[in-house]
């Protein structure tokens, strides 16, 4: 997670993409400015066709932070280890986007197998 300059809290690392980019590349290159990403192993893609934003999980980590002037911290942490405060709330904030998505599929699965 990253601790940006301009605003309180940690965050996952991220933001936009640059024309003709794929999400895998928009998160490698994001990745690189944010926290200096040198390697990686294997990269896995969560997401639901109703979340607006995937989340992408990577393997063997390596990076060399530099703080910016836009990301002054990096933290890591596994899922279902021990976090800070603000980590928690970003983890929890993603999980209720993700539960939320899951029972919209679901609905819509039911809506669509009622209709068939």
């Amino acid at each position: 997670m990253v601790r940006h300059s301009y605003m309180p809290g940690w965050h996952f690392p991220g933001g936009g993409l640059r024309r003709g980019e794929t999400p895998e590349e928009g998160i490698l290159r994001e990745l690189r400015e944010e926290i200096g990403l040198t390697r990686w192993g294997e990269i896995m893609r969560l997401e639901s066709h109703a979340m607006a934003l995937p989340l992408f999980v990577f393997t063997q980590v390596e990076y060399r932070f530099r703080p910016s002037l836009e990301i002054d911290r990096v933290a890591e942490f596994g899922f279902d280890a021990p976090m800070r405060p603000g980590q928690r709330a970003a983890v929890d904030r993603w999980r209720a986007r993700q539960a939320s998505c899951a029972r919209r599929d679901a609905a819509e699965r039911a809506d669509f197998n009622r209709a068939g």
